[in-house]
């Protein structure tokens, strides 16, 4: 009897270690964002990247103005962000969390590489005009 409980422990560990130890506590978050507030130039295609997968969504001038672009969970990701605009129309962009802060002023598409998202993360649009 004593063999078998000291394999459960055992198990366990194999068993996080073949999954992935950040898949087993990972939870998680709401990601926000704050479009431009006038309505205008907020079709936006944002992709969240790991090496094992890609969280897509979009936004519309029609149906979005800010609130909660969607669901991943917790952890490093490379976001892309994609739009149909002129290379002119210069955008700033925004990523926010409770231990981090920057700002980019981009004319194009572009990925923002290394982003950790945590609880509370916010990332913001804004026509440069």
């Amino acid at each position: 009897m004593k063999s078998k409980l000291s394999f459960i422990p055992l198990a366990l560990l194999c068993t996080l270690l073949l999954t992935g130890f950040t898949k087993a506590v990972a939870q998680d978050v709401e990601v926000k964002i704050a479009l431009p507030y006038s309505g205008n130039f907020n079709n936006w295609t944002i992709t969240f990247h790991t090496w094992e997968r890609s969280y897509v969504f979009e936004t519309d001038d029609d149906t979005f103005d800010s609130g909660i672009l969607g669901t991943v969970p917790t952890g490093t990701y490379d976001v892309s962000f994609d739009s149909n605009y002129f290379s002119w129309e210069g955008f700033d962009f925004g990523i926010h969390t409770p231990g981090f802060s920057d700002w980019r002023v981009m004319h194009w598409s572009f990925t923002w590489y290394s982003v950790y998202v945590e609880p509370e993360t916010l990332i913001t649009i804004d026509a440069g005009y």
